[in-house]
């Protein structure tokens, strides 16, 4: 199986008209990160398909839930359900 797609070139046109969502203070989000990073790492690589793609705006990769960050984080491989011990060791709950 391939991985996620990439977003449409044209994404800007997609989301332009969606309403911004509001979040309470203190709203609890989900992260699974590599442990050389801490757990708050806004990531300029430009590899990963939300990515600023001109490495400008820094991006947090979070979930609502734990299942939603292990997903985002471990399930990128669309149809792979094998995750190693040595890679689950090398991430962190936060």
């Amino acid at each position: 199986m391939a991985p996620h797609p990439e977003p449409p070139a044209d994404l800007a046109a997609h989301v332009s008209g969606l309403p911004l969502r509001r979040v309470r203070p203190g709203t609890q989000w989900w992260r699974i990160h590599r442990l050389e990073y801490a757990p708050l790492y806004f990531g300029r690589s430009r590899r990963y398909r939300f990515d600023d793609p001109e490495g400008e705006c820094g991006v947090l990769y979070v979930g609502a839930d734990p299942l939603c960050a292990f997903v985002e984080t471990l399930g990128h491989n669309t149809g792979v359900n094998i995750i190693s011990r040595k890679d689950l060791g090398r991430r962190g709950w936060a």
